[in-house]
C-alpha cells in the first residue's frame, strides 16, 4: 500500500467534519491499513535477519502513524457545533488574575489553535471570554 499518498490527505490538515458516507469511507481506508500492519507484524515475526527485522519496523512504524493521522479524522471533536465549543472556552480561562494580552495566555490562545476556533472567540467574544483592558501605558507581554 502506498503510504506517500491517501484520497483522505487534504483533510488530514484540517478540521473538515466528514459526512456519513465520507467516514464510512474513511473506516474503509482504515481497514486496509490495519490490515497492512497485521501483515508487517506477521513478516516481523518470521523474519530471522535483524536487517529486515529493522526495515519492517520502519514500515510497520509509518503504518501505524499513517492509520492515528486517518483516525483523527474521525473523531468527534471535528463534529461539535461552534456553540458546543463556545461554551467550552470560559473553562480555559484563568480565574486566580486577570486576562492579560499575551497570546500564550487564553483567551487569546484560543484564536491560535485553528480558524474555526479564532471565528468562534470572535463570534462569542461577549459570552465567552474576558479581554483585559488595554491601556496604552501597559506593558505588553510578548
Amino acid at each position: 500500500m502506498d503510504l506517500e499518498s491517501s484520497p483522505f490527505d487534504h483533510l488530514l490538515v484540517t478540521n473538515y467534519a466528514a459526512s456519513h458516507a465520507e467516514a464510512k469511507y474513511i473506516q474503509e481506508f482504515l481497514c486496509l491499513l490495519e490490515q497492512e500492519l497485521r501483515n508487517i507484524d506477521e513478516e516481523i515475526t518470521r523474519s530471522d535477519t535483524s536487517d529486515l527485522s529493522n526495515d519492517l519496523k520502519s514500515r510497520r512504524q509509518k503504518v501505524a502513524s499513517y492509520i492515528h493521522k486517518h483516525r483523527g479524522l474521525l473523531s468527534p471533536m471535528r463534529r461539535l457545533p461552534p456553540e458546543i465549543i463556545a461554551e467550552l472556552f470560559p473553562y480555559c480561562l484563568p480565574s486566580a488574575h486577570p486576562p492579560t494580552r499575551n497570546l500564550s495566555d487564553a483567551p487569546l490562545s484560543l484564536t491560535l489553535v485553528c480558524k474555526q476556533w479564532r471565528g468562534i472567540v470572535i463570534q462569542h467574544s461577549a459570552h465567552v471570554v474576558r479581554f483585559a483592558y488595554l491601556h496604552p501605558s501597559f506593558p505588553c507581554r510578548r
